[in-house]
């Protein structure tokens, strides 16, 4: 404890630096290079909270496709003078997803479209991290014939699907390892382990309901 007061300050001031822009360059992609004059993206999950162009962070993403982003958004001039005049002047970061980028998960060539690929398909996956939509195409070329079958493509990405006939959401293998170990060890039941996962993606309530696309 008296380690941590002398620290305290400065472990307080690294963590609301994470909610800002710390010391990014705010109008600079950290993959391309390219100056941007629209808002840059971020990803809560890889290790360094690097700005990236929207083409750029897809692309970082291809083979993660359940990684939680932030878009930097901006407020207006009247608004940061006259109500946060000690604030990050240049706006804020707000949730945002891969699937509103229009990134697309093509399976069974490791993160590669499949030659011959089916029709964008939504599916909702639940990860340790929240629920996700995420927009999928199958393999349908003659390379995977022993393993054609939609489950067992949404099975080697380690998703489990609810449904083998016609798979419109899978949980990820991470989500039901630790629920298995939360049961066994806290006696956890399953209601208030999925309240918690999506009060990850949305604690306040503000997104739809989480409902698969047909």
């Amino acid at each position: 404890m008296h380690s941590w007061l002398n620290v305290r300050s400065i472990v307080l001031d690294e963590m609301v630096t994470l909610d800002g822009p710390g010391d990014l360059q705010l109008d600079l992609c950290c993959s391309c290079s390219n100056r941007q004059p629209t808002p840059l993206h971020c990803c809560l999950e890889c290790s360094y909270s690097s700005l990236h162009c929207s083409e750029c962070i897809v692309k970082i993403h291809k083979v993660l496709p359940l990684h939680r982003l932030e878009v930097r958004s901006f407020l207006s001039r009247d608004i940061v003078t006259l109500t946060l005049p000690q604030s990050w002047q240049n706006g804020f970061f707000n949730r945002t997803s891969l699937h509103s980028l229009g990134f697309t998960c093509h399976l069974g060539h490791h993160g590669d479209p499949c030659p011959i690929q089916s029709s964008p398909y939504n599916l909702t996956v639940v990860d340790i991290n929240g629920w996700h939509r995420v927009r999928v195409t199958f393999c349908t070329c003659d390379k995977t014939t022993p393993w054609h079958d939609r489950y067992r493509q949404l099975l080697r990405m380690r998703w489990y699907p609810a449904s083998f006939n016609r798979p419109r959401s899978a949980f990820s293998f991470d989500l039901l390892e630790t629920y298995h170990k939360l049961t066994l060890q806290g006696k956890l039941n399953l209601y208030d382990f999925y309240l918690t996962i999506m009060q990850k993606s949305d604690n306040q309530g503000r997104s739809k309901t989480m409902v698969s696309d047909i």
